[in-house]
């Protein structure tokens, strides 16, 4: 059934409007240059793999290096990612996860700074474009998936209710616009994806629904480790199953 012919569908629409209408004053700032910090603080930690990659080839990251890249576009925020070990180098104590969802964009990104003749460091006006998109694009992700995994046990309208009540009486709203260079965004539509698939490979024995909650719970676990715990789930199915 289409998103537009059900009651549930119809919800998770209005929710993702809100999200696009929060959104558009950001993106009318990057577009005349008065916001030109993607992200600073924690969010830079999980982000900065890629610039220092595409610029530098490797994933040596500097305290310096990201310093310099700060002062440029994030009025000076200290770069505290980075420390110095007892061996006398420099590492990233953010971990590597993140980066991957941040990818697909980044490249983007990249693309179009090249098309149009921007910086290519992964700050430029493409790049945070495409990066608030990206996190658009995840936001709708998860209401789809949460949709899905919840119409398997409940009504339509009980669905909607359910994510109604999600909304309302979280703080998902505030999460996710507030802090959208976090996980928390990324992890609520990989964990959907997740649920999702395990559940109905425990209801059609598909590989592929098999393989695909494998790649995602991976994949969850790199952006922040605590989420091998989500692998008991289907441990607990399958053990059931079988």
């Amino acid at each position: 059934m289409k998103l537009t012919q059900s009651l549930s569908g119809k919800v998770i629409l209005l929710i993702f409007s809100l999200f696009i209408i929060s959104f558009v004053p950001k993106l009318s700032e990057i577009a005349s240059g008065e916001d030109k910090c993607i992200c600073a603080y924690d969010g830079y930690g999980y982000y900065l793999y890629l610039p220092h990659f595409f610029e530098k080839g490797d994933l040596n990251i500097t305290q310096e290096w990201a310093q310099k890249l700060q002062n440029e576009y994030c009025d000076g925020v200290y770069a505290y990612q980075i420390v110095r070990t007892p061996q006398g180098k420099e590492l990233n104590t953010y971990h590597l996860g993140q980066a991957f969802i941040e990818l697909p964009s980044y490249l983007v990104g990249d693309l179009f700074a090249r098309m149009f003749g921007y910086k290519t460091d992964g700050f430029s006006k493409p790049y945070y474009i495409v990066f608030i998109l990206n996190v658009l694009l995840f936001i709708f992700i998860g209401l789809l998936y949460l949709r899905k995994l919840l119409l398997i046990y409940l009504s339509e309208k009980m669905v909607a209710i359910t994510i109604i009540v999600l909304y309302l009486a979280s703080n998902i709203y505030t999460t996710f616009f507030l802090q959208y260079d976090l996980q928390h965004l990324f992890l609520f539509a990989l964990n959907s994806v997740f649920l999702y698939h395990t559940v109905q490979f425990t209801r059609k024995q598909s590989r592929k629904h098999l393989l695909l909650s494998a790649i995602i719970l991976g994949l969850t676990v790199a952006i922040r480790p605590t989420q091998v715990l989500l692998g008991l789930f289907p441990t607990i199915l399958l053990l059931h199953s079988y």
